[in-house]
């Protein structure tokens, strides 16, 4: 289920992540919409999200 939910916002991580000085707005943005999603790559991707603060 996880992964699904993943590779749905799969183009949106990437392009956050190509972009530092974007990402970080991106992804609290999306945190905004869905908290849980960002959890679940916290869970996959900590290393990378663990800055994210929600």
């Amino acid at each position: 289920m996880a992964f699904k939910i993943a590779n749905k916002f799969k183009l949106k991580i990437i392009i956050a992540f190509k972009r530092p000085k974007i990402r970080e707005l991106k992804l609290k943005w999306e945190s905004k919409k869905s908290k849980n999603i960002i959890k679940l790559f916290q869970t996959f991707l900590g290393k990378e999200l663990k800055y994210i603060k929600i």
